[in-house]
């Protein structure tokens, strides 16, 4: 929602920008109780897939999708981000 997740270059670390401004439109009810936990899975899956498949991330940088029908990575030999 108002979250945005920060890849540092080579995958290295990772962190959450605004914060902040999630838990204050949490506070306001902007942001409601279901939205919030929607969020968490929401960010334990990405957080999953990363580790569990790094070439998502890799082509993702480069503008390039794994999802069939989307712009398909030039740079991996199959197209879907494998190096």
């Amino acid at each position: 929602m108002l979250v945005d997740l920060v890849v540092a270059p080579g995958l290295s670390r990772w962190t959450w920008k605004d914060e902040d401004e999630n838990a204050q439109a949490r506070r306001l009810g902007v942001v409601s109780e279901a939205e919030h936990r929607a969020v968490d899975r929401a960010r334990e899956y990405v957080l999953a897939t990363i580790e569990h498949d790094r070439r998502v991330v890799t082509c993702a940088a480069r503008g390039y999708s794994l999802v069939p029908g989307h712009r398909r990575c030039p740079y991996c030999r199959d197209g879907r981000g494998d190096p």
